[in-house]
């Protein structure tokens, strides 16, 4: 399975999060709370394939909401990836 990070094509397997790719990757997100869901830092906009995403739970809900995010944006610790997804780190 593909996921598409700023433009580039990393193969991941299903059920891994968007962050866990970051890192696997050297991309450079903040996440503070190291994907507890704790501090919303590590926000991503995502601009296909949304669908192939867990659905988005309260807290991560909370922190996006908060901070006034556009709904095409998750927590990339919270984000599960179930397909081919493109995300942009802002």
């Amino acid at each position: 399975m593909k996921i598409t990070i700023n433009q580039q094509v990393f193969e991941t397997i299903r059920g891994k999060t968007i962050l866990d790719v970051l890192k696997e990757n050297s991309f450079s997100i903040p996440h503070e709370c190291d994907g507890k869901c704790t501090c919303g830092t590590c926000v991503v906009e995502i601009t296909r394939g949304s669908r192939f995403l867990c659905p988005i739970r309260e807290a991560e809900q909370f922190h996006l909401e908060s901070k006034d995010y556009p709904r095409n944006h998750r927590l990339a610790c919270q984000a599960i990836i179930t397909g081919e997804v493109e995300v942009v780190i802002p």
